[in-house]
């Protein structure tokens, strides 16, 4: 998985399909073979919000369980699978408009980037992949994490906090690729991340607590509060 490789497309579909799962953490078992009957496809639906929460279409395409979603500008949306693509969605019609191809693994984590074409993706080997959505191609990867990447956040403008099973929070400069900071407080693989502000942040773990983090004057973070007493996994 890497910048422009040749096995690495866009595909427009005119019909594409989707049914969605997400399976719990920490892990999901080993991968099955990939299916491509429309009855054994992973379909996510998009649901009314009334109080009947009728389903008002149901998205098809992906050919093994949908792990992520991530809401895109332009009434669109995103979807990873365990089939290793990326699937981008018109909300308004339901279609496909583009598969992303490019990652080896199962994609686990998607977040939109401020700009309106990006998108940025991890994927259960720790590969993070930076995409240009005019262009459907992948323009940066690089390995963030070492196991699978769980959660993305976007911070601010150019910059993204992925955390895994490496069970630190690294923040990263997606135009450089760099990493410019790294959080270590937890004891287990941390699953989710929610962006409280520009700097501070919250993170969630197996380790059964809940970390608020925030930015010091000169760039470094720190927990500033764990949230515990919970008796199972912290789960997203």
């Amino acid at each position: 998985f890497g910048c422009r490789p040749p096995g690495m497309r866009m595909l427009c579909m005119q019909q594409c399909s989707v049914r969605s799962a997400l399976p719990a953490c920490p892990a999901p078992p080993p991968p099955t073979p990939m299916r491509s009957s429309a009855s054994e496809q992973a379909m996510p639906q998009t649901w009314l919000d009334d109080h009947k929460s009728m389903s008002l279409s149901t998205l098809e395409g992906h050919v093994n369980t949908v792990f992520c979603v991530a809401m895109l500008h332009g009434g669109r949306c995103a979807s990873g699978s365990w089939d290793t693509r990326i699937r981008v969605w018109s909300l308004d019609t339901g279609e496909c408009t583009q598969v992303l191809e490019g990652h080896r693994n199962w994609v686990s984590a998607l977040v939109a980037g401020q700009q309106s074409h990006e998108l940025v993706s991890g994927d259960w080997d720790g590969t993070l992949g930076v995409w240009d959505l005019e262009e459907g191609t992948c323009v940066r990867s690089f390995e963030a994490c070492s196991g699978a990447l769980r959660a993305l956040v976007t911070l601010k403008p150019g910059q993204v906090v992925s955390a895994g099973d490496s069970k630190s929070i690294k923040v990263w400069d997606i135009n450089e690729g760099n990493c410019i900071a790294t959080m270590k407080g937890h004891t287990k693989p941390v699953c989710a991340l929610v962006a409280l502000g520009p700097q501070e942040l919250a993170s969630a773990s197996f380790d059964t607590t809940i970390r608020i983090w925030a930015q010091s004057k000169d760039g470094t973070w720190r927990t500033v509060r764990i949230l515990s007493g919970l008796t199972d996994e912290a789960r997203h």
